[in-house]
């Protein structure tokens, strides 16, 4: 996830993740991670990326839940 995150960054080098939290909610996976990087000016802001998997039959987590 955190890659998916530096693609869209001006400098993905600049990426500093500061905190992830994990929740399992039944078959949901919610991931959310915190981070710093540096804006076109050299300045540091903050972003946040959030993502929900879904856990399927074959035991493994996807992007989209079972039909």
């Amino acid at each position: 996830m955190s890659v998916l995150e530096k693609i869209g960054l001006k400098n993905p080098y600049s990426f500093k993740p500061r905190s992830a939290i994990v929740k399992q909610e039944g078959a949901l996976l919610k991931i959310g991670i915190e981070y710093t990087a540096q804006n076109s000016y050299g300045a540091d802001v903050v972003g946040v990326a959030n993502k929900v998997l879904f856990l399927g039959s074959d035991g493994q987590y996807h992007p989209d839940p079972e039909k």
